[in-house]
């Protein structure tokens, strides 16, 4: 693979004109522009007018391609994608594929673009006097009618098109806004040749300074040839010289046999161009020969183009004859002037041919000069009989069209015809070419004048001969002189060179003409730009912007308050008369105002940009764009702003401004911008930067707020809310108030949202005393419940909200009492038309000591308040704070709500705490108080105490067997008694198994009195004694008592292990199932069973001296997965249970990661409660070699909580609500990328932990990929990935065509079924074929990169052709660019240079085609050659796609960089792929693979 770049770009334009011919009173106008009238129509107190005759469309997109210092060509150009009439009116065309000797600049809306027509020309092909213009007196020579030859016309682009080509629309000075003209291209026919038109990017600069001499682009038959350019400032040539020579119409010629007719004149005009007995005629506007040369190369179209044929010595159009036997000199091509006549013929010493001379193209310029735009035409070919490789006549200039403001600085054009070719082959003399015409140069200058330009179109010289002194043979003919017309207030082109060319002389140039004619001089005259359909040079087109600016409810009855809103629109219209390119909209804020976001913008009249603009300013001074305006098009933007609280009140007004490109600016400063001299935008630019407009006011105006109240934003003082709870809650407004909010919790009041059903009272700061006692009629939004101290749950009913309107109920309750609101003590829940969807719930706290504490209520639908805005104001709803009184407990002290096990061993009942990491129990008391045996635990989410049965009083009085008990962390017990019939009170809960019991997420105790009998306790949070109730769920399919039972929250059934199966029971009473495991082997009873919020189940089978292995079960699972977790503390009166908090597991998406990449952290948070919980989460990255990649947080509010740090080492997020356990749903999930320093050692191991705060419990996070608990997650660092391009290459053979003549093109056993696909990784391939020494089908036998023999026609035989095919794959960490893949072709095989001919070309044209690619959604057939066949769609500007180089030729010759790993001794295959993507997954994208394909026959 090598890497390499090589770039061409072209050029080209043109436009109408009125001139004079110096010599010839038949080219004379009748009428020209004066410079008086330019002066005075073009321009008005200094700033640039449309002229009388434009429309709505009659300018484009001025200073639209930049100010640059060119050194390239800069047209683009492209042919029609189809024969096809493109009639006055039209307004779109279906346009082929860029010509890659162009620019690579594709059109895009607001362009300007020439269409024009270069060949149109019809003639008379009788083989008489009357050929060319059907009238004897003319003698062969002219054309019977120009038809559209040369007409032309710019139009404006009004959408974009790619380079591939595609349909074009625009807009024209025509009728319905569409053509003048009509323009045509057809294949040629027995009565015209072939019609050719092309379009042309007009590229439009501000200023354009040479940097280098820049040459015209050849003229490919179909496209190229001009240049044009518009440019709306100063035009300096700096020194350097436009170069159009040689770029016209070709040369013509014959290559065949030589001439042996002797005896008698050859006056044919029309004969074949396979003929013996004459030479070719040159190409011009009647059409194309076959043969033709371009300076260069030889090019042969394969059959006669010219009506008649293509050789003869008549001239058709502007072409140049060719010399007929014997040894005639070719005609001149004409243009400005006629083609001179070629030398006489040889007949032997002393003898002539004189009426076998090429007679002379004549000038094709018709009446007035500028309404038609034509190339020189090319000179006709010399007769030969020496040699059959033909005398070639001369090529024709180019075209040159260049309207500027005015040009600056010395220098030159030139287009000038080249000298048709010297008679001379090996020594012996011939008759020579005759020369090309000069082309057409046009300029147009608005100011100034053209003294420093230096013009030339000469007609090329004939040929001389050689080595005849005495013994003459024909010279070639001089081209005619070509076209220059110009206008300027200074006046035109002074002198300009428009002389024909001399005809050839005999003998080296020392001898007579021998009938040889010199050209005639060409045209001189004065450009009438107002004869030009439109589009109008970019100097008469400047953009004129208005701006207008309303704001959406401007001042009353718009008044607004503080912390508000207000929704602005900017108008920019273009009132000018050409478009306005980067347009940006500024708006300077008003003080307290900043941008919020969400801007869009309304297009109208042809405007192009964004939608959805972003503000590439700051939040005081947003700016808008960029935007392409033309005439008559506007863009209007709608943005909202936010006014900050505590903006003063007051009347608030702002302009508004629009900035543009420049259209004169220069290279020193590209990207000058201006602005209305009308109310311009502080320290813009006010004035043009070039040309003769520099130091002007430029047009339009912005908006003056002064002189209107569209905009005004009333501020007014608000009418607001707000609570009464003590001031170091954030209560009142005073500005760095004790609070924890500058401002204090206040809500603006607006009719139909707020508590209650009493709108709130309005008040000017938080009502005294500060105690929340009460403010008011309107606090009746909420009823609250008792909390008593040390409970861990509180809750508010839907029931005891009530509210009026649509938004969200934020609550805070100060639990621990410290005098703030935190994060952590904040719930809500979403009410719709006063209906809220849900309870309050708050879990993970303890309510602190008897007493008051404070609690706050905000409902609004403002997005700013949420679980970290206690206080600061609201645009809407109401605030109600309340005290709240702690009741004191008669219960003992709570447990925590972590992942440790309670567990309880021996009788009595000593309390214990499993360790889940290391597996060991810690003491916390030796037995209850008092000391009784309790079995059937469970923990109680709700109050975080433990229920139990009293299964053994061990004779303690006031305790019975199955009474209940509450168990208090510190060992103490309370006796609640039996459970109750909830049917009939007098049924106690007092027979059955008390060895198992588990508690719900929302306080239901299950106990299983036998396998058909689920009994169900209501104990709900913190039940007083004698209050517990019961009822008993039938179940089935349960074959025993299972010991013991867990809850999982995950799917809400319970769980139990008899005789070594896991049993899922419904908690509703119903059918129990087993449940499939794989893993371990689970025990045949479990005496402890508790789980976790993920759906992991915990099962330990107590027995002394027995198994006494804890198990995990994965529930999550299908099968459920069962681990052998380790071996427990032996014992045979065991009963545990554990609280379920919320969980965190923390993944990674990669075990090793590269130094340098790119690493996922997976979060998912679950929620055991039977309510929704919030919980705030924090991911501190303690380990240095990672940091967070900002903005890869999957959600913007994960769970519905507040980011409060997100940098590279903190990810925290408050109040994240999880979903409860009977939603179906209880977890949240998001991602978030971390980047791996790429100087870490590689094997580094990467650890880190994130952790949830559950209330004041923090929850460590869990790898879920190891057997750990509560294990930090980690990856081990490797060697960084190279981030290089690299390009994966393999070889196979995929066809043999064995050279049979009986045979098929390809035997069916080795070639792709599907051949017309040429997919050669289709699914259609054949079977391989019976291997004839093993007898079976095999591997070995199939192609596969080698052939294998066998009796199946394996076996390669002199004449069989092979097909080789080579898939390539960028598999590097970058694109790679510029690829060269090359293939040397094998030993013993020679390269089939027409092996694909007749697969789809690359590009249409002549040329034997060898190589094969499928690449970027094309598979097309490439030349050979270097001859700007390309690879479709690969945007490579290098020409080259496929080239073969014969043995012995290295390819480095080409291509330095390239080495073919070997020496060249058979012949190489080289392709050029351009830019491959790299592959980012299988098959994506599509473009980073891709195949070649080429043939060998085998010697």
């Amino acid at each position: 693979m090598t890497i390499q770049d090589q770039v061409h770009a072209s050029a080209l334009q043109s436009g109408w004109f009125a001139g004079r011919h110096p010599s010839i009173l038949r080219h004379w106008l009748a009428s020209s522009l004066t410079l008086g009238m330019l002066t005075g129509s073009m321009m008005m107190m200094g700033v640039p007018m449309q002229p009388a005759y434009g429309d709505s469309n009659s300018c484009a997109t001025p200073g639209k391609d930049g100010a640059i210092n060119a050194n390239d060509v800069v047209n683009s150009y492209f042919p029609p994608a189809t024969n096809s009439q493109l009639a006055a009116g039209a307004t779109s065309i279906t346009i082929g594929n860029y010509y890659t000797e162009g620019s690579n600049t594709p059109i895009s809306e607001g362009d300007m673009l020439m269409i024009i027509q270069m060949q149109d020309a019809t003639i008379n092909s009788s083989n008489t006097a009357a050929y060319g213009s059907g009238n004897t007196a003319n003698n062969g020579r002219g054309q019977t009618n120009l038809n559209n030859t040369g007409t032309y016309e710019f139009v404006r682009a009004t959408n974009s098109v790619p380079l591939t080509g595609g349909t074009l629309t625009f807009e024209g000075g025509g009728s319905g806004d569409g053509l003048v003209n009509t323009y045509s291209k057809s294949d040629p026919t027995v009565s015209q040749g072939g019609r050719t038109f092309q379009v042309i990017r007009m590229v439009q600069y501000a200023s354009l300074t040479l940097s280098s001499n820049i040459t015209v682009p050849d003229w490919n038959g179909q496209v190229g040839g001009v240049l044009a350019l518009d440019i709306a400032g100063n035009m300096d040539f700096n020194g350097f010289t436009i170069d159009a020579d040689n770029r016209g119409f070709r040369g013509g010629f014959v290559p065949n046999d030589p001439s042996n007719t002797s005896g008698a004149n050859n006056g044919n005009y029309v004969l074949s161009g396979n003929t013996t007995e004459g030479s070719g005629k040159g190409e011009g506007i009647a059409g194309t020969p076959r043969y033709m040369w371009d300076g260069t190369s030889a090019i042969d179209l394969g059959s006669d183009q010219l009506p008649g044929g293509d050789a003869g010595r008549g001239a058709p159009g502007n072409a140049g004859g060719g010399g007929n036997a014997h040894n005639a000199g070719g005609g001149g091509g004409g243009n400005g002037g006629d083609g001179g006549t070629g030398g006489i013929g040889w007949e032997g010493i002393g003898g002539d041919l004189d009426g076998s001379r090429g007679l002379g193209g004549v000038s094709s310029v018709a009446s007035p000069v500028g309404d038609r735009l034509i190339m020189g035409g090319g000179g006709g070919g010399g007769d030969v009989n020496n040699d059959n490789n033909g005398i070639r006549g001369g090529q024709g200039g180019g075209i040159v069209y260049i309207q500027a403001d005015q040009f600056v600085g010395a220098g030159t054009i030139t287009s000038n015809g080249s000298d048709g070719e010297v008679g001379e082959v090996v020594g012996a003399p011939d008759g020579a070419g005759g020369g090309g015409s000069g082309g057409t140069v046009a300029l147009i200058a608005q100011a100034g004048n053209l003294s420093g330009v230096t013009v030339q179109a000469r007609g090329g010289n004939g040929g001389n001969t050689t080595g005849d002194s005495g013994n003459e043979h024909g010279p070639g003919g001089g081209g005619g002189g070509g076209v220059v017309i110009s206008t300027s207030p200074g006046g035109q082109v002074s002198s300009p060179d428009v002389v024909g060319g001399q005809g050839g002389q005999a003998d080296s140039g020392n001898g007579i003409p021998h009938g040889a004619e010199d050209g005639e001089d060409g045209i001189e005259g004065t450009l009438n730009p107002f004869s030009v359909p439109p589009i109008q040079p970019g100097a008469n087109c400047f953009p004129a912007l208005t701006v207008t600016k309303t704001e959406a409810n401007p001042s009353t009855p718009g008044e607004r308050t503080a912390a508000g809103t207000a929704n602005y629109s900017i108008t920019v219209t273009n009132t000018g008369a050409g478009g306005a390119s980067e347009v940006q909209l500024t708006d300077i804020l008003p003080s307290g105002f900043t941008y919020s976001s969400g801007a869009t913008a309304t297009l109208s009249g042809g405007a192009t940009g964004p939608a959805t603009p972003t503000n590439s300013g700051s939040m005081s001074v947003p700016i808008f764009g960029d935007y392409t305006i033309p005439k008559d098009g506007s863009v209007t933007v709608n943005f909202t702003v936010n006014i900050i609280s505590g903006t003063a009140v007051g009347t608030y007004q702002n302009p508004a401004y629009a900035t543009y490109l420049d259209p004169t600016r220069t290279s020193a400063d590209a990207n000058r911008r201006v602005t209305a001299s009308t109310i311009p935008l502080p320290a813009g630019n006010t004035t043009y930067a070039s040309g003769s407009n520099a130091g002007n006011n430029t047009p339009g105006s912005n908006y003056d707020s002064a002189a209107s109240t569209g905009e005004d934003v009333v501020i007014v003082e608000p009418t607001q809310d707000y609570g009464d709870a003590p001031d170091s809650y954030g209560t009142d407004k005073t500005a760095g108030n004790s609070g924890s909010d500058p401002v204090g919790a206040s809500h603006i009041v607006v009719a139909g949202i707020h508590l209650g059903t009493t709108p709130p009272d309005i008040e000017a700061d938080a009502e005294t005393p500060l105690d929340g006692t009460g403010d008011g009629a309107d606090e009746d939004g909420i009823m609250l419940s008792t909390l008593t101290e040390g409970d861990v749950t509180y809750s508010i009913l839907q029931g005891d909200i009530s509210a009026t309107g649509t938004g969200t109920l934020h609550a805070w309750i100060d639990f621990n009492k410290d005098g703030t609101f935190e994060a952590s003590e904040y719930a809500n829940v979403a009410i719709t038309s006063g209906t809220p969807t849900g309870d309050l719930f708050w879990s993970g706290f303890t309510a602190g000591s008897a007493g008051t504490t404070y609690t706050r209520f905000r409902f609004t639908s403002d997005a700013s308040i949420n679980a970290t805005t206690p206080g600061r104001s609201a645009s809407n709803g109401e605030v109600e704070d309340y005290a709240l009184p702690i009741a004191a407990t008669t219960s003992g002290p709570r447990f925590v709500c972590d992942d440790s096990a309670y567990a309880v061993i021996g009788t009595p009942s000593a309390f214990r705490v499993l360790d889940p990491v290391t597996l060991l129990f810690s003491t916390v008391h030796n037995t209850f108080s008092p000391p009784i045996r309790a079995n059937g635990l469970s923990f109680n989410p709700l109050d975080n105490y433990i229920y139990a049965f009293v299964s053994n009083t061990q004779g303690q009085a006031g305790f019975a067997t199955r009474d209940f008990i509450r168990v208090s962390s510190d060992g103490t017990l309370e006796n609640l008694g039996k459970a109750t019939s909830n049917t009939n009170p007098a049924i106690t809960l007092n027979s059955g198994s008390s060895a198992n019991g588990v508690m719900d997420s929302i306080g239901n105790y299950y106990n299983l009195g036998d396998s058909s009998t689920l009994r169900v306790v209501s104990i709900g949070n913190n039940p007083a004694a004698g209050t517990l109730t019961f009822e008993n769920r039938v179940l089935t399919g349960l074959p025993g008592v299972a010991f013991d039972l867990n809850f999982n929250p995950v799917d809400g059934f319970l769980y139990g292990v008899r005789s070594g199966v896991l049993y899922r029971i419904p908690p509703t009473g119903g059918a129990v199932t087993a449940v499939s495991t794989t893993g371990a082997t689970l025990p045949g009873a479990a005496g402890g069973s508790w789980n976790t919020s993920s759906g992991i189940s915990y099962f330990y089978k107590n027995s002394n001296g027995g198994d006494n292995n804890l198990y995990a079960v994965d529930l999550t699972q299908d099968p459920a997965v069962v681990t052998n977790v380790g071996p427990v503390e032996q014992n045979g009166q065991f009963d545990a249970t554990s609280c379920t908090p919320p969980e965190l597991n923390k993944d990674e998406n990669l075990d090793v990661v590269p130094a340098g990449s790119t690493v996922t952290y997976t979060y998912e948070l679950f929620n055991a409660f039977g309510t929704d919980i919030f919980v705030s989460f924090n991911d501190t990255l303690t380990d240095p070699n990672i940091t967070y990649n900002a903005g890869t947080l999957s959600t913007t509010s994960p769970g519905g909580g507040t980011v409060t740090t997100f940098n590279d080492t903190q990810l925290s997020i408050a109040s994240i609500r999880l979903p409860a356990t009977v939603s179906g749903n209880n977890r949240v999930s998001f991602t978030v990328d971390v980047t791996v320093d790429p100087g870490v050692t590689s094997g580094t191991v990467v650890q880190n932990q994130a952790s949830l705060l559950f209330g004041a419990n923090p929850v460590p996070s869990d790898d879920p990929a190891t057997g750990a608990i509560d294990d930090p997650t980690e990856f081990t660092v490797t060697d960084p990935i190279p981030s290089t391009p690299d390009i994966l290459l393999t070889k196979r053979i995929t066809a043999i065509n064995r050279g049979l003549a009986n045979e098929q093109l390809f035997d069916t056993i080795y070639v792709d079924a599907g051949a017309t696909d040429d997919n050669d990784n289709a699914v259609n391939w054949p079977g391989p074929p019976i291997n004839e020494t093993s007898g079976s089908s095999t591997v070995e036998s199939y192609i596969a990169g080698i052939v294998d023999g066998n009796s199946n026609g394996a076996i390669i035989s002199p004449g069989d052709e092979i097909e080789y095919t080579i898939p390539f794959l960028s598999n590097g960490e970058v694109a790679a660019q510029e690829v060269l893949i090359c293939d040397l072709i094998p030993a013993n095989t020679t390269f089939l240079a027409t092996g694909f001919n007749s697969s789809t070309p690359a590009t249409p044209g002549p040329g034997d085609r060898g190589i094969f690619i499928n690449f970027n959604g094309s598979a097309v057939a490439l030349t050979n050659a270097n001859d700007g066949d390309e690879i479709p769609d690969t945007g490579s500007d290098d020409g080259v796609g496929g080239y073969y180089f014969p043995a012995g030729t290295d390819p480095s010759t080409v291509f330095p960089e390239l080495t073919c790993n070997g020496t060249n001794n058979n012949g190489a295959v080289v392709v050029d792929v351009s830019s491959v993507p790299n592959a980012t997954g299988d098959g994506t994208p599509t473009n980073a693979s891709g195949f070649i394909k080429f043939r060998v026959v085998v010697n």
